[in-house]
């Protein structure tokens, strides 16, 4: 996930939205990279609808089916995965109702539910201390980047254009070539 943090987002986006909630004043990062898991991950928790301003999101729900495992969209085979997130989560009453209903797989579902809810998101932060044409163009071709032509940033190149952006001139070129000559 690529978070950017401007000085003043309502100068970058003025029609940028929260994630979540309605305080829109407290919204410090634009996400670059990873609302689609953020909001697939909410959702998920707070039983597959969430509330972002006015607006109600709802999508029908994941359901995973421990014999086949497999996971299907919506249906009555399976378990939910809300409730299986939920209930390793520290939710006692998704807890009950899980093992009250599926005991016989309650192992099975316990391990995917702690899967989900452990699993790692890398989070790289880009922050700016003034927003000008240049950087807020900068951002938004790093947005198409990630998000249009399916390039994958890795560590190595945020850090090679963290150094190459901070340092410039001919020492950006000569790390440009090394990437490109050992990629």
């Amino acid at each position: 996930m690529i978070l950017w943090k401007p000085s003043d987002i309502s100068t970058v986006d003025p029609f940028s939205k929260p994630l979540v909630g309605n305080d829109i004043s407290r919204a410090e990062y634009l996400i670059l990279d990873g609302q689609q898991r953020l909001t697939a991950i909410l959702l998920m928790y707070n039983e597959w609808h969430i509330k972002r301003l006015d607006e109600i999101v709802k999508c029908t729900g994941l359901r995973y089916n421990p014999d086949s495992n497999r996971l299907t969209v919506g249906g009555r085979g399976g378990v939910d995965l809300s409730l299986i997130l939920k209930a390793v989560s520290g939710d006692g009453k998704a807890y009950k109702t899980l093992m009250d209903r599926y005991s016989h797989h309650g192992d099975k579902l316990l391990d995917l539910g702690n899967r989900i809810k452990n699993y790692k998101v890398p989070i790289y932060i880009l922050e700016t201390q003034d927003e000008n044409e240049k950087i807020t163009i900068s951002m938004t071709e790093a947005f198409i980047r990630i998000n249009k032509e399916g390039v994958r940033i890795g560590s190595l190149e945020l850090m090679l254009s963290y150094l190459g952006g901070y340092i410039g001139g001919e020492f950006s070129s000569r790390i440009k070539q090394m990437h490109d000559k050992y990629e």
